[in-house]
């Protein structure tokens, strides 16, 4: 990548291939830029984040025990084939649905936007990584998802972060944004970049100093880092890539992300100090149905209409009182507020 970084207050602007690109890095995610290379085992375990119908992760698996302990390859309740050609013993395979664990959340992480979506399992999977690795008095860990490239200067950025103190060490992913699908439609109609904040499918973490969970909802990552008592300890080691995909087209995905989407948003406009003082959630409801019209009478895309009319009903569908506990659930640190 050829970057050119911008420090503002609140965010930084980069240029990847040309291409002008907005990066939330406050009160969370400011670029930690130092890294001291580093030769020989340093972390406890790596997480990756697998699914049974996905291909192999496109970290090298059995490379990362270079620098790891062990390799934990997360499964809900099917392997994929492709496990067994590792043969290493350090590389295990958990099935995170037949643990007690997995019960246990599902029966305290409930909310009405699960229907829609019984088998999202990213929270569920993240969460088991830290109770695993507490539970097994691991000090540093890392989580990645599996469509998720990373360069050797991301890994000794994120390494160093951690053996300086910080807390958790995330990363930004412009090239192809994980952010929801509203945000990706908006991107296309009006032509313009979204400004993306640090995400967790790649998350170092301390695991002695972590606190919280990752709840049952989409933005369970930024909801996490929100639970953290130090907004400061939470960097972001640069930029990382994605696999390319289209979530615009599942439905069902579409109408999963209202939830989470529509209570990280009401945080980020303030975190962006685009609108200040106490959360109103009917009136934060009203704006992001007029948001979804808007973008329905600026497309003449028939499939974004449907996958917006999609949205709308399911954002109508949001209960304030249920927004209100979720986020008492959450217990978010006092600096969210400020």
């Amino acid at each position: 990548y050829k970057m050119i970084f911008i420090s503002w207050f609140y965010r930084s602007l980069i240029k990847i291939g040309g291409m002008q690109m907005k990066l939330l890095t406050f009160p969370f995610g400011g670029m930690f830029q130092e890294n001291r290379d580093r030769d020989g085992l340093f972390l406890d375990a790596v997480y990756i984040l697998c699914m049974e119908d996905r291909p192999k992760p496109k970290l090298d698996v059995e490379g990362m025990l270079d620098h790891a302990k062990e390799v934990v390859l997360l499964f809900s309740d099917k392997v994929a084939e492709w496990t067994v050609d590792y043969k290493n013993i350090k590389v295990r395979v958990e099935l995170v649905d037949r643990t007690d664990f997995c019960q246990s959340y599902k029966a305290t992480n409930i909310n009405s936007f699960i229907k829609y979506r019984p088998y999202f399992d990213i929270p569920i999977k993240r969460s088991y990584a830290l109770y695993d690795a507490q539970n097994r008095n691991m000090k540093y860990i890392w989580m990645i998802d599996d469509d998720i490239m990373v360069s050797k200067e991301n890994y000794l950025r994120a390494i160093y972060a951690l053996k300086i103190g910080k807390t958790a060490v995330g990363f930004h992913v412009p090239k192809f944004p994980d952010i929801s699908t509203i945000d990706h439609i908006e991107r296309i109609v009006y032509n313009q970049e979204p400004c993306i904040s640090m995400t967790g499918s790649c998350m170092f973490l301390n695991v002695e100093k972590a606190t919280g969970y990752f709840p049952f909802a989409y933005n369970e990552d930024l909801f996490f880092y929100m639970q953290q008592t130090n907004p400061n300890e939470i960097v972001s080691g640069g930029i990382v890539r994605q696999s390319e995909n289209t979530p615009w087209l599942n439905f069902d995905r579409v109408r999963h992300e209202q939830f989470g989407d529509f209570i990280y948003n009401a945080f980020k406009k303030r975190f962006m100090n685009w609108v200040n003082g106490p959360i109103m959630w009917r009136d934060e409801k009203e704006n992001q149905l007029r948001r979804l019209e808007e973008l329905f009478t600026h497309t003449a895309d028939p499939v974004l209409k449907n996958v917006l009319v999609e949205a709308s009903e399911a954002m109508r569908n949001v209960c304030i009182d249920e927004v209100k506990q979720f986020v008492d659930d959450c217990h978010f640190a006092e600096w969210v507020y400020k």
